[in-house]
């Protein structure tokens, strides 16, 4: 029991909700990826987010599996950090909101960057092919 810093437990929470979402979020991206390289139909290793179409189902059931498994770690991790805390137990619906938001914003921000950045490099390497 922390009784100088009771905010310690609910930052505590964010932090590794957060890091919660980022792991499951990787694993989700890692799943897109080798099943797209791996299975048939195969996509090119350099188009598997360009050509995200050919494999819907494989980028529903990895972003739903990824998104579910990151809201129950993060359900866990509340009630193993902050619900044990007097001051937390009178106020779940603030720690149950700042730990789902960590987990939420670690997950969308992987799959941001995973989707953003090929996207990016498509159109600059677009942009320079017209130059020429």
């Amino acid at each position: 029991m922390n009784i100088g810093d009771p905010d310690a437990p609910l930052l505590q929470t964010s932090v590794l909700c957060f890091a919660a979402g980022v792991g499951w979020a990787l694993l989700a991206v890692l799943a897109i990826w080798l099943g797209s390289t791996r299975l048939s139909p195969r996509v090119p290793q350099g188009q598997v987010w360009a050509l995200w179409r050919r494999r819907r189902t494989l980028w529903f059931l990895a972003i739903l599996m990824g998104g579910i498994a990151a809201w129950l770690t993060a359900d866990q991790v509340i009630q193993r950090i902050a619900l044990r805390e007097l001051f937390w137990i009178s106020r779940p619906g603030i720690v149950l909101s700042a730990g789902r938001l960590g987990a939420g914003t670690g997950y969308l921000l992987v799959l941001g960057i995973a989707t953003l950045v090929p996207a990016v490099r498509r159109a600059r390497e677009a942009k320079g092919r017209g130059r020429d």
